[in-house]
């Protein structure tokens, strides 16, 4: 957890939520069926950012990326309501 909490320190007042971790989730299919879904997410959290370049710089050297082989950071803007 150390490493995690120095990357929250890094970010500073652009850690909006510093998020948890995932369990296996579930989706609601058209028909109103619910299944465990197969989007595999570990985590997140919410971060802002002048653009979204300054909050992908905010992911290099992520905690997550040193886990294994494959692991990635995905980052979804807020659309524009």
């Amino acid at each position: 957890m150390q490493a995690w909490f120095a990357w929250r320190d890094r970010c500073g007042d652009h850690l909006v939520d510093f998020g948890a971790p995932l369990m296996p989730g579930q989706t609601m299919e058209q028909s109103g069926r619910w299944a465990t879904t197969t989007t595999e997410a570990n985590g997140y959290s919410i971060l802002q950012g002048d653009n979204l370049e300054q909050v992908q710089a905010l992911f290099e050297n992520h905690p997550h990326l040193s886990w294994g082989e494959g692991c990635s950071v995905e980052v979804h803007p807020f659309a524009e309501m």
